[in-house]
């Protein structure tokens, strides 16, 4: 009995070096390396002031097969690379040390390259794309499948913002293995100062076909959630319900912001406002019906401003009502104290983007994106939302965070879960739903998901992905319009998880909320307060 343990506990991958690098890497027979050299690649110098810095001299380059270690000396420093086999993972240590008076404000190097027999399956390896992580609040375990094993690329330090994986193909199923400080979504790059060193860790773990990830990288993902604790307290799971009041597609000169969809609708003279509180309280009423037929928890209104601008959409900042949508103004504390009192929890749509006046056109308003505490301006509006109106559920609409890139271009990146952890610590009390979420996000938010399939949808539940990291997780998920028939299994499980359904409530949408309310019912455990 103790051979055949050994026996089944034995290693598979096997690896081999000569003078001038890896010269082997086969893993249950299959031959995968491409070659081993070592490849530094792009090394960008800059000075004090941010000028590009370039040193005379070249790089001398040696690998020592004994200790499996390349050793580069360049004239800003040196680089050391370890390869290390350990039963089924290649690990690989990089060390870097900066020797010169400059800042290494970006550095690149390639360990190695592989050739799959066949191309790999479990990422969308067919679009020949990189496939790499950048450690931005996720684990970079990048597998390929291609058959006959699983290799995946891991980076071990998890949290530091460092690009790594696998380039584009280089040939057929053949890529470069890189790693590079330069992070497309990082607000400052990571560098290495004058006179520090700097260390990496990589590792190519290999397991047999169809082996789950979180067996073979499960390590790194307890980390991330070590580093990036699971907070979120939100006990009630029932369904809530979406509001729209306006469109922009039934603009009138006496509607500007397509109140009710209804064109005829007059909010410009004083009789017609006066008309439109009217209105806005029969619509409640009508709302609550559904509402309550849905044994929801609680509403969302996406457009509590209208809908005037086409060029900013859901306006997202209540604080702009006297000037946007004075009507409504007048009206909408009768509106959402109307559904507190039948026991409802409100909610409205929010963004991180600040409404100005457009600089081309005063008359209009549009997004202004950077040169503000962006977490700060989301705070005031939830503050004023919970202050006026009572408001806990609050769905984030666009939820990117807008910099100056190196270039002086302008880029976005996901807000980060420290940022929604900042957020929320100031409203313990509400439950943040941001559009688009990262992965650490899920410990303190319940994101914004789609079922229907197009750029961002395809959702039924809260990723497996997710779950591997935070088991507690859940999802805001909008079945609406998507194949809930085809996958209502999926979605049945995940609302026993915890996963809450939004619906329209705005209509009676039938069509959609009966399999809604059937979803719940089979998912009983959701329904729980």
């Amino acid at each position: 009995m103790l051979l055949l343990l050994l026996a089944v506990a034995r290693a598979e991958l096997t690896v081999h070096f000569d003078d001038k690098g890896l010269s082997s890497l086969r893993y249950n027979g299959v031959e995968l390396l491409h070659t081993g050299v070592f490849q530094p690649g792009q090394v960008l110098l800059t000075d004090a002031i941010g000028k590009e810095v370039t040193l005379p001299g070249s790089n001398q380059q040696t690998f020592d097969p004994k200790t499996a270690t390349c050793r580069l000396q360049a004239p800003w420093g040196t680089m050391q690379c370890v390869y290390q086999p350990v039963g089924d993972t290649l690990k690989i240590h990089l060390t870097v040390a900066n020797t010169s008076h400059d800042t290494i404000s970006i550095f690149e190097a390639a360990p190695l390259e592989v050739t799959f027999p066949a191309q790999p399956k479990g990422i969308p390896w067919d679009r020949k794309f990189e496939v790499v992580g950048d450690n931005f609040d996720d684990i970079t375990a990048l597998p390929a499948d291609y058959g006959k094993g699983v290799m995946v690329a891991c980076n071990e330090n998890v949290g530091e913002p460092l690009r790594f994986g696998f380039t584009s193909p280089i040939g057929e199923n053949t890529y470069r293995i890189r790693m590079t400080t330069c992070v497309w979504n990082s607000t400052d790059d990571p560098k290495i100062a004058p006179g520090t060193t700097k260390e990496y860790n990589f590792s190519l773990r290999f397991a047999k076909p169809g082996t789950p990830l979180p067996a073979i990288a499960g390590d790194l993902m307890q980390k991330l959630a070590t580093a990036i604790p699971f907070q979120l307290n939100w006990p009630d799971r029932r369904p809530v319900g979406m509001l729209s009041l306006a469109t922009n597609v039934h603009q009138t000169t006496k509607n500007p912001r397509g109140w009710f969809n209804d064109p005829l609708l007059d909010v410009v003279s004083d009789k017609g406002r006066k008309n439109f509180g009217k209105r806005l309280m029969s619509e409640a009423k009508y709302h609550l019906s559904i509402l309550k037929s849905m044994n929801a928890q609680g509403m969302i209104v996406w457009n509590i401003e209208g809908e005037q601008y086409a060029n900013i959409n859901y306006v997202g900042d209540p604080r702009v009502l006297p000037k946007l949508a004075p009507e409504m103004d007048a009206a909408a504390d009768e509106y959402f104290a109307f559904f507190r009192k039948a026991g409802l929890r409100t909610g409205i749509c929010i963004r991180p983007s600040r409404i100005v006046p457009d600089w081309n056109d005063p008359t209009k308003w549009t997004h202004d994106q950077m040169g503000f505490d962006f977490i700060a301006e989301m705070s005031q509006k939830i503050d004023y939302a919970q202050k006026r109106w009572g408001c806990t559920l609050f769905y984030v609409d666009s939820s990117v965070h807008y910099f100056f890139q190196r270039d002086g271009k302008v880029s976005d990146r996901l807000i980060s879960a420290a940022e929604w952890k900042r957020l929320a610590k100031l409203h313990p009390d509400v439950l943040l739903i941001p559009e688009f979420p990262t992965p650490a996000g899920w410990s303190v938010c319940a994101p914004y998901r789609e079922l229907r399939e197009h750029t961002f949808g395809g959702f039924a539940a809260t990723p497996q992905s997710t779950l591997n990291i935070y088991p507690k997780a859940f999802s805001i998920i909008n079945p609406t319009e998507g194949p809930i028939k085809q996958r209502k299994e999926e979605i049945v499980a995940g609302v026993r998880r915890g996963d809450i359904l939004l619906f329209r409530a705005f209509f009676k949408d039938e069509d959609w909320n009966r399999p809604i309310r059937e979803i719940y019912n089979e998912g009983s455990q959701g329904q729980r307060k």
